[in-house]
Order: structure tokens, then sequence, then C-alpha cells
């Protein structure tokens, strides 16, 4: 007999009783819960706000999990490696796209100042020093690298009075 008969095939120990559980024996087993008669997987588990599930097979851009946008000492960081591999281009976008959020983050003119003179833009280096200086005038340090700064870019005056500033400062004021 070529061909089965319905009744053979219902009667034949491939197929079992139920004629829409899967067969078996043909070199597979479905996955559990994934039988003839059992509803098809879920796409998609996301759920647009109203908690309707209209388009399962679509994933709506919004439900989708995001990092959280890094903080401007995350970003910090990043521009530091970058300068610290020599890549000074990548280094001062970072540091810019820093300042743009967030224009009183000193560390970011610190690190921009010393980048530019690398770059040779010589009057941004100086411009994000003193902005170093205004930012934190308390601080020696801000005079220090002002004085670096200038002394580099060739005004020996302007690096002169930012490093008498910053041993004033560092003596208390006895100098």
């Amino acid at each position: 007999m070529p061909f089965p008969t319905k009744n053979h095939r219902h009667s034949c120990t491939r197929w079992s009783e139920n004629r829409f559980d899967p067969p078996t024996g043909y070199g597979f087993d479905p996955p559990t819960g994934y039988g003839w008669n059992a509803p098809p997987p879920r796409l998609s588990s996301r759920k647009i706000p109203n908690g309707l599930n209209l388009f399962p097979w679509f994933e709506l851009s919004y439900s989708r999990k995001t990092q959280p946008m890094p903080t401007c000492d995350e970003q910090y960081d990043d521009a530091i490696r970058f300068k610290d591999q020599g890549d000074f281009p990548l280094a001062a976008s970072k540091l810019l796209d820093i300042i743009k959020d967030s224009p009183t983050h000193s560390l970011s003119h610190s690190a921009l100042a010393v980048v530019m003179h690398k770059l040779g833009k010589l009057d941004e280096a100086i411009a994000h020093a003193k902005k170093v200086v205004e930012l934190e005038p308390n601080d020696p340090f801000s005079y220090a690298q002002l004085s670096v700064i200038c002394q580099r870019c060739g005004r020996i005056a302007d690096a002169e009075d930012a490093l008498a500033r910053n041993r004033m400062m560092s003596d208390g004021g006895l100098h």
C-alpha cells in the first residue's frame, strides 16, 4: 500500500491519537509549548502605555530601555582617555560638548587649555585657562596652570603675573 489511508494514519505509531499533536520520530522534537494546536509565541512583550498590545510584531522606539546619559565626569574621563592616547581633536570635541552642556565644569576648561595648546590654538588655550581662574579664583592651581599656559604660548608677562598670584595664594599672602 503506497499511501496510507486516513484510518491507517491515525492508528500508526508515528502519529498520536490527537492529529493536531506534532509528529515524533522524524528527527526533531518541537520545543515545549509549541504544539500544532498551541497558540503562536508572542513576538514582543512590549506594551503601549494604555496596556494594549496592538502591534506585537512592531517594537515601539520609546518602549525600548535606553542607557542613562553619561554624567559630566564620565564624559570628562572619556575625553581625558582620548587626550592620553594622543587624539587631541577628538578630546577637544568631547570637552567642548561638556562645556556646552555645563559651562561651569572647571576640569573641562582646564583640560581644554592643555588640548588647545597641543593643537596650536594658543588664544583659545589662554581663554580656557583664564576661565578656570574665573571659575575657581581661590584655587592656587588655577593660577599655576594659567602661568604655564601663558608661558608656553609666549606671553611671559601674563605668565609672571599669574605665577606671582599663585605664590601669593600658596604662601598665605606673605610674599
